[in-house]
């Protein structure tokens, strides 16, 4: 077949995905119990074993190479004169085909599972400013318990001693001791790296985020360390197949909150209520 004619039936073939992707949307169920607790754990667990031991981020390698082919592609469309748009359209539509079905088919379909109130059966309700005001209390509370236990001082600033490097091998304890009661955050194989595109991932805002394509969990390595153990856990939760950013906080918390180190445990408190003393604010300056 002609390479024209397979760039024309992958542009037909992303609008095809559209459609699919819409109607599977609508049945989180199937998704659920086919795709999230099905196919994906053996995707995750043999790209995790696959890459997980390389020291650096091949995902990262890989956006550079699709990045400069795409800049190299527009210099010669530019110098060409913009010839053979017709032809220059349907191999747009096609790169963008195969990037949409290798998202959805390696993680991005678990943004359609259920949510994860429904598979924990936890009540999700509404909350006053009482709620809001209580909680960070009691999260300040921990907070200042593990400040006491790991510096011996409520006045001496905590200094996390461990390298980043340490923080980041150590996630996979914090899921093993929660695994324990929720067997489907049992993490084996790591596959957590650092970024290396910390410097403008900082910039941005941005924390880390999950390769979809070599299902890499990646870090800003610039956050501070006492940062660092929740931003792991959090995308390790995206790893293991949950894509909200809500939902990951969740895990995330829930991780580094019950992990043996104690760490750990500051990092999650420390997120968790900045959280909601955020919310607080949010709620009370209304």
């Amino acid at each position: 077949m002609q390479p024209a004619k397979i760039y024309r039936y992958l542009t037909y073939f992303f609008l095809l995905q559209l459609l699919i992707i819409s109607i599977i949307s609508k049945f989180p169920n199937l998704v659920e119990t086919y795709y999230s607790n099905g196919i994906y754990p053996l995707i995750s667990f043999v790209f995790r074993t696959i890459l997980g031991w390389i020291p650096f981020s091949f995902g990262d390698i890989f956006y550079i190479i699709v990045g400069l082919f795409l800049l190299v592609s527009m210099y010669r469309f530019v110098k060409n004169g913009f010839k053979n748009l017709k032809e220059k359209f349907f191999k747009i539509g096609a790169f963008i085909s195969v990037l949409f079905f290798f998202f959805h088919f390696l993680w991005g379909l678990n943004y359609h599972r259920n949510s994860l109130f429904e598979t924990l059966d936890l009540e999700q309700k509404e909350y006053a400013l009482d709620d809001l005001v209580h909680l960070s209390e009691d999260l300040i509370k921990k907070l200042r318990e593990v400040h006491y236990q790991i510096t011996q001082n409520d006045t001496l600033k905590v200094t996390i001693k461990k390298s980043k490097i340490e923080i980041l091998n150590d996630v996979s304890k914090g899921y093993n001791a929660v695994s324990k009661s929720y067997p489907h955050l049992q993490y084996a194989k790591k596959s957590v790296k650092k970024s290396l595109f910390s410097l403008p991932l900082t910039y941005m805002g941005f924390s880390g985020y999950l390769n979809p394509f070599t299902i890499e969990a990646q870090v800003d390595y610039l956050v501070p360390k006492h940062s660092l153990p929740m931003i792991t856990s959090h995308e390790v939760a995206h790893q293991l197949g949950y894509a909200s950013e809500s939902e990951a906080n969740f895990i995330g918390y829930l991780v580094a909150s019950n992990h043996p180190d104690l760490y750990y445990q500051y990092s999650a408190n420390l997120m968790a209520m900045r959280y909601a003393v955020a919310a607080t604010y949010g709620r009370d300056s209304i």
